[in-house]
């Protein structure tokens, strides 16, 4: 079953005045995800992006997409504002 949130499009009405801001963000993004996939796993840091690069999910088989690795990172972005916000109140 879908949210009421969705069914009612009432996250349009929400998001809509930071529309501009979100598509830039997500275009930020991207551009940082590719750029971090491009140098691999020898940057010497192990960070997210280098578990993720030779991940294999169990189920399908397959490995991280570019696609993939941009949408975790929006996905850790806007999931981490929220929970920094929990911590603090």
């Amino acid at each position: 079953m879908q949210p009421s949130l969705f069914r009612y499009k009432i996250d349009r009405l929400l998001l809509m005045p930071h529309r501009k801001r979100l598509i830039q963000m997500s275009i930020w993004l991207s551009k940082l995800a590719s750029e971090r996939v491009d140098l691999g796993k020898d940057t010497g840091n192990k960070d997210l992006f280098h578990l993720m690069i030779d991940a294999i999910d169990p189920n399908t088989g397959n490995q991280y997409t570019r696609k993939d690795m941009w949408i975790e990172s929006v996905l850790m972005i806007t999931g981490g504002e929220c929970a920094h916000a929990v911590c603090i109140s």
